[in-house]
């Protein structure tokens, strides 16, 4: 190290120090705005009852020469750091936010002291957003965290890659560290939380990881990947498709029915470059501009059986016994299919994944004209992508005996008259409402025993049983709640024969 470091380093830490002393000058306690980290210091800001950290970076910028490349530690802050705003959000076809490649970055909520909470760790929840792999960011809406501030919980969110920057596996990259840059993103930013969040008033050992959608697969991803163990102590699971067929590399086992990869990626590029595949190389996928690679991709985006990042199916590896052992929540919605005009996924592929349950997935489903728009094929996209995956996940957990529990919401309020039941994240909107309705408030309870203590049953609240070999109970959650063994019972066994088929060369490795 020159002297010209040593200087810029010394300067730095005394313009941290001098506003640290500013701050609490002026009558800002250290303790509630202004936070010492390895980075630097963090100004926050109070607002709805809480203190707030926004925008603080969690990794480099990936672009340039860091773009499809592991997430990379942050350098220390250039002065103090104001975190009073939302970074941008990763590159997506959702026009109306701020967006830059410069990405990845947390926002953390926490109550506003004083406070009459006996804790002085306080547990942790970092929710993971969904969009399908193609939209969404960390930034939420005013008050919306006031659910879990206000019980006492501090809350986390952050920014992912998403599309083809998150997810890619062309020929012309030699990617070696794997395929899945939005997990190693989730990986990067939960280890920062596991180093940071106590400077915050966290506890790094009660860390709970939850999301709904993409953000519900994120944590059956989590639960499987080697790089997050130890990182977290509970999961939830919302509408995660831990048991969809994804996209394989050549270098994992080969498994029937499953999309080549590197084939989904090679036509991207194509779309991104306007070329032929054969003249697209390594350079001119990193000159390429985001909103390229944005707009080459219709529908949602999913993640790739890499062998690194994402070993196997998440499904796959629940029933095999090798997920984390930590306490586990896994459900759907009763009209998760209400996204399938979305999806971007033929109505003759989902019959092309029922193999020899063609003729029972017809009949229970009163399948007709195959149709992206027709309800029974809403409804069968939305059991097979997600309902089916909570249930066979939730039911693995017995195999390392863990605690595992599932649910079903079919919940519909009298202002939304949803005729075909909850609709996908319908859970997830009520989870951040402020809405007082009996039901919803003791469904939030639920969640928050969860996140304190990592059983959420508790004092006026319906039991939730634990999942057994002998007990496989949902907790459906209607107008009223109460625990049933009957969801969807001839449908879901259905689907669980055709997981089982199409897994069968893997399962019992």
């Amino acid at each position: 190290m020159n002297n010209l470091e040593r200087f810029k380093i010394a300067y730095l830490k005394a313009v941290s120090i001098l506003m640290l002393l500013v701050c609490t000058f002026n009558g800002y306690a250290q303790d509630t705005l202004v936070k010492q980290i390895p980075q630097g210091f963090v100004t926050g800001i109070k607002q709805d009852q809480s203190i707030q950290f926004k925008g603080i970076p969690y990794a480099k910028a990936p672009v340039d020469a860091l773009r499809w490349r592991p997430p990379v530690a942050p350098e220390s802050f250039a002065g103090p750091l104001v975190a009073d705003q939302f970074g941008p959000a990763c590159p997506q076809r959702n026009g109306n936010l701020t967006q830059s490649e410069n990405c990845l970055t947390l926002n953390i909520f926490t109550p506003e002291p004083p406070t009459n909470l006996s804790e002085t760790s306080l547990p942790v929840l970092v929710w993971i957003h969904g969009g399908g792999y193609v939209a969404g960011s960390g930034n939420i809406k005013p008050d919306s965290h006031k659910n879990w501030t206000d019980n006492g919980i501090i809350l986390v969110t952050f920014n992912y890659r998403l599309g083809a920057l998150g997810i890619f596996a062309p020929g012309a990259l030699d990617l070696p560290d794997g395929n899945n840059f939005s997990v190693m993103d989730m990986v990067a930013a939960l280890k920062w939380i596991k180093t940071n969040i106590g400077a915050f008033g966290g506890d790094p050992n009660r860390v709970t990881i939850a999301g709904g959608s993409a953000g519900g697969m994120a944590i059956q991803m989590l639960m499987v990947n080697q790089e997050s163990r130890g990182l977290f102590q509970g999961a939830i699971a919302q509408s995660g498709y831990g048991a969809w067929p994804l996209p394989r590399v050549s270098s994992v086992i080969e498994l029937a029915g499953s999309p080549d990869a590197q084939t989904i990626s090679d036509k991207i590029a194509m779309r991104a470059l306007n070329a032929a595949q054969d003249s697209i190389n390594s350079a001119s996928l990193y000159a390429l501009p985001a909103d390229k690679l944005v707009s080459a991709i219709d529908g949602f985006h999913v993640p790739i059986v890499d062998g690194k990042t994402l070993p196997e199916e998440p499904a796959i590896m629940f029933m095999q016994g090798k997920q984390h052992d930590v306490p586990y929540i896994s459900g759907g919605n009763s009209f998760d299919g209400s996204v399938y005009p979305y999806s971007g996924v033929p109505a003759e592929h989902l019959l092309s994944l029922m193999g020899n349950q063609k003729a029972q997935a017809e009949k229970f489903y009163g399948l007709t004209t195959p149709s992206i728009q027709a309800l029974p094929y809403q409804h069968l996209f939305g059991d097979l992508r997600y309902v089916i995956a909570a249930k066979i996940t939730s039911q693995s957990m017995n195999r390392i005996g863990q605690a595992g529990y599932r649910y079903f919401f079919d919940y519909v309020s009298d202002a939304q008259q949803y005729p075909n039941g909850a609709n996908h994240a319908a859970e997830t909107y009520f989870l951040f409402r402020p809405d007082n309705v009996p039901v919803l408030n003791k469904m939030r309870q639920y969640w928050y025993n969860f996140i304190k203590s990592h059983n959420p049953n508790g004092d006026n609240l319906p039991a939730w049983p634990n999942l057994t070999d002998k007990n496989s109970q949902w907790l459906k959650i209607s107008d009223k709640i109460s625990a049933t063994s009957q969801v969807r019972e001839d449908k879901l066994k259905v689907l669980e024969k055709v997981f089982l088929q199409r897994t069968r060369g893997v399962i019992k490795q």
